[in-house]
């Protein structure tokens, strides 16, 4: 009696450990009596999210289907399980157990998220649609309207997914993401002026994204407001130093200004910061101008 209340001390104090995202701490609380709990789900299911944080996905996988072998009827379980299987590009058995989950728990409705996006990573965008759809029917609001309005634009079907942002929108039109998502889409469609509009309002509330950035950075360049989108760029590189996307619109918007000395003065400033960053040394070297410093930069030894 006493050995099997100083077990369950060592899982409550794992569990704790994890909780404060001390995995590796969690792990070694927990390795030294796991084999007392070979048939106890919520024990095994604790050691797989411990490897599972630690970016051992094998192991992750075994505890889990240890779990799911000795509680048939969790569809938390099952979902952990896909997950891993997803991020190890497995996506047809990932599939498989998403569904399991989804008939244990219907209104666990991330799963119908997670199966879309594994149709998706197989290329099967008609599947991804259905699956949005049905998503839509049994849980209609923002969160499936979105998901359908991202397969709709890798269907390349912008018309169709700026019908479905504006749809999505009704159901939080003060939301930022929302918002976003439907100045995207009229960029898509060639409403540019309109994007704009959406874009600079939500950065004067906030500029909280690179991408926001980005998007109404280039925007503006779009509509003629040259001097305003280089303004843009340059204090989003200062905001995130570390994103290249960023870097290249700057960089560019220099080059056909024909400030050529100044095109990639803020990409090599980065580098600099981060020296181990290749997307930054690459961003550098793609810049049509100032090609020949920045190349030497790229493969230096840091």
């Amino acid at each position: 009696m006493k050995g099997a209340l100083e077990a369950d001390a060592f899982v409550n104090a794992a569990r704790e450990l994890l909780n404060q995202n001390d995995a590796v701490g969690a792990e070694r609380i927990l390795a030294p009596v796991i084999h007392q709990f070979k048939v106890d789900a919520p024990v095994q299911h604790l050691m797989g999210q411990i490897k599972k944080a630690q970016g051992q996905l094998a192991e992750a996988e075994r505890y889990f289907r240890a779990a799911i072998a000795h509680d048939l009827k969790s569809g938390q379980y099952y979902n952990e399980l896909g997950l891993i299987l997803q991020a190890r590009g497995d996506y047809q058995d990932a599939i498989k157990i998403f569904r399991a989950a989804s008939a244990l728990v219907p209104s666990f409705l991330m799963v119908r998220v997670n199966i879309v996006r594994c149709f998706m990573e197989l290329g099967d965008l008609a599947e991804a649609e259905r699956e949005a759809r049905e998503y839509i029917a049994i849980a209609p609001g923002a969160d499936s309207l979105t998901l359908l309005g991202t397969v709709q634009q890798a269907q390349e079907r912008h018309q169709d997914a700026l019908v479905t942002a504006e749809t999505a929108l009704k159901y939080g039109p003060n939301l930022r993401g929302l918002r976003y998502n439907y100045a995207t889409a009229l960029e898509k469609v060639g409403r540019g002026s309109e994007a704009l509009g959406v874009f600079e309002k939500l950065a004067r509330q906030e500029l909280d994204t690179p991408d926001l950035a980005l998007h109404f950075s280039r925007a503006l360049y779009a509509e003629g407001r040259k001097t305003d989108a280089e303004a843009m760029a340059l204090k989003a590189v200062e905001l995130w130093p570390h994103v290249a996307a960023l870097h290249s619109s700057l960089s560019r918007m220099r080059q056909l200004a024909g400030a050529a000395e100044a095109s990639v003065a803020a990409n090599e400033a980065a580098i600099q910061a981060f020296p181990k960053d290749l997307s930054l040394r690459l961003a550098c070297a793609d810049s049509q101008i100032g090609r020949a410093s920045c190349r030497e930069k790229v493969f230096a030894v840091v």
